[in-house]
């Protein structure tokens, strides 16, 4: 994808953020933290399993970003102690937390329902399923607490999950992957619906992305992000949608699923979709 002239507009001037599935230099994580540090946020707490390229992301963010501040964690997003332990870390050293995107997950074996072993299944809801829950679980009572001197005088925030198209509209295989994305955007209504309950401020919603080309995206898929860009888009356009659902200029979204995927759910392009 070509490089974007970025226009800062501070939509999120002064937020502190949590972004899990933080660890790949071409992945929806890193490029959404860049998107996040380009509107003016203070601090992002950026999460991953594995810790392999933390130095040079952060050499990276350090030589861009000169007003805000990245801290790099290695945290399994589906161990509750971690998770828990990283939204009190973000209060006690900056005094809110304004914004979770919950991006960490796994992608399961692409193989037909008769040829899928149901332990793959169950470590895909484990994963994709359990994150996302702990998600909203921890950041929403850390969004509730105001501190007037880190300049939060009210309680609220925003619980942004990574689901999938897959999850909206099934696919021909993966049934365990789809599954786990259906369930990612129930969260995200129930969520929200909790929270509204509780009048807390909150805001849950979940992206769908379609085809991305990150190392997530399996080999025999990759030379069509830049043959099918009508289907295959990089990390960035993702990333520009969780801008929007972290910003205010969302703050009438709630409870929903953002397909990005350039119409496929909707029933464009379906009669050239791979096979």
């Amino acid at each position: 994808m070509a490089d974007k002239t970025i226009t800062r507009r501070g939509r999120l001037q002064g937020k502190v953020c949590i972004v899990t599935g933080a660890g790949s230099p071409r992945g929806i994580g890193w490029s959404t933290i860049k998107r996040f540090a380009d509107e003016g946020t203070r601090h992002i707490y950026a999460a991953d399993i594995n810790p392999a390229n933390f130095v040079a992301l952060r050499e990276a963010f350090e030589e861009t970003y000169k007003d805000a501040k990245i801290t790099f964690v290695q945290a399994d997003a589906t161990d509750e102690s971690a998770i828990q332990g990283l939204c009190e870390r973000a209060l006690k050293e900056t005094g809110r937390l304004d914004v979770f995107f919950a991006n960490a997950g796994i992608f399961g074996p692409l193989t037909p329902y008769d040829q899928t072993p149901l332990p793959d299944v169950v470590e895909l809801l484990r994963v994709n399923v359990g994150s996302a829950f702990l998600a909203v679980k921890y950041a929403s009572t850390a969004m509730t607490e105001v501190n007037e001197a880190s300049g939060k005088v009210k309680s609220g925030g925003v619980v942004i999950l990574t689901g999938s198209n897959s999850g909206l509209c099934g696919s021909k295989t993966g049934m365990g992957y789809s599954a786990s994305k259906a369930a990612i955007h129930n969260l995200a209504k129930t969520g929200a619906y909790e929270n509204a309950s509780r009048g807390t401020g909150v805001r849950v919603n979940a992206i769908a992305p379609g085809p991305v080309g990150t190392d997530f995206l399996p080999a025999h898929l990759q030379p069509y992000v830049s043959t099918r860009p009508d289907i295959f888009c990089g990390p960035a356009e993702i990333a520009d949608a969780v801008l929007f659902l972290a910003s205010d200029e969302s703050i009438f979204v709630n409870g929903q699923t953002v397909a990005a995927d350039n119409g496929v759910t909707g029933g464009l392009y379906l009669e050239k979709l791979l096979d």
